[in-house]
């Protein structure tokens, strides 16, 4: 009986110390996904349904972890469905348990030749994010269930020149 005591007296001071000094620990930050990318945007609206419809741009997409911004265009330099009116986004993004996309602007991307954009289908919130060990490639996911739509992210980093 004794030794039971004791365990339980040492399993309580070792979590004290952990839990006392954990605010002392600092570890490195795995979350840097600085650069620019390219990829696909899709959005599937009706997600889960018979009737769903898959819409897919071929964007760019820069991260800036200096500044914590982000800019998505469409990629003009590609062939692209010019009828998946994607704006130009840019705004901040924070990691919380996946990354956060605060939208600050949402324009007509003028490479692309647009005049006019849809924004209810911009990435905007939170998203899952899974990367490459690398993060060389991402993917963002988002569901919203309220409208039935599914945001995928779906890109690679550009090697640099």
């Amino acid at each position: 009986m004794r030794s039971v005591w004791i365990i339980v007296i040492f399993a309580v001071i070792s979590l004290i110390l952990v839990m006392g000094c954990s605010d002392d620990i600092v570890l490195p930050s795995d979350s840097v996904i600085s650069g620019s990318y390219e990829g696909t945007y899709i959005v599937t609206e009706d997600y889960g349904s018979s009737q769903a419809k898959e819409n897919i741009q071929l964007i760019v997409f820069e991260f800036i972890d200096s500044s914590s911004t982000y800019i998505m265009r469409i990629d003009t330099e590609k062939d692209f469905d010019s009828s998946f009116s994607v704006c130009r986004v840019d705004g901040k993004f924070l990691f919380t348990e996946g990354v956060t996309l605060l939208q600050l602007h949402s324009l007509p991307d003028e490479l692309a030749g647009q005049d006019a954009c849809d924004s209810k289908f911009n990435p905007e919130g939170l998203f899952t994010l899974i990367k490459s060990g690398s993060s060389d490639s991402l993917r963002l996911t988002q569901f919203d269930n309220a409208a039935k739509v599914f945001k995928e992210i779906r890109i690679a980093k550009v090697a640099a020149e």
